[in-house]
């Protein structure tokens, strides 16, 4: 699986790294193994990392079905928290706009970054949503 997730419990962050060809089951599959991680706690913000991954696969119906699949079996990790997506290429910060927009109705904020440096600002408080 191209997805890399560490719990940061100093910065109450799940990181998630992708990296090579992603996949909607690739998603799917990591949004189920959350609670197993260690250190995993509910209301961690939440950072998808894709500046390494390769998307070509990967469709708007795709992620209509992922967001479907999250909204229709909840998991603790959606409490009140924040999830950033940082994607530098147009392509991602597309599909990841996407994603922000058909779940506006959750409990989340989401946002969308094209740095690392701009979504943990924007996570830690000290930077308001693009």
């Amino acid at each position: 699986m191209p997805i890399i997730s560490e719990v940061q419990l100093e910065h109450n962050l799940l990181l998630n790294v992708v990296k090579g060809v992603l996949t909607a089951s690739d998603v799917l599959e990591g949004y189920g193994g959350i609670g197993d991680l260690p250190g995993f706690h509910p209301g961690l913000n939440i950072v998808w990392d894709f500046r390494l991954a390769e998307l070509d696969g990967l469709t708007g119906e795709d992620i209509r079905r992922i967001e479907e699949h999250i909204r229709q079996s909840p998991h603790p990790s959606f409490l009140p928290h924040k999830i950033a997506f940082v994607a530098e290429r147009d392509v991602m910060f597309g599909l990841a706009r996407m994603y922000q927009g058909l779940a506006r109705e959750q409990e989340v904020k989401i946002n969308v970054f094209r740095s690392m440096d701009e979504a943990l600002l924007w996570l830690d408080g000290r930077n308001k949503p693009v």
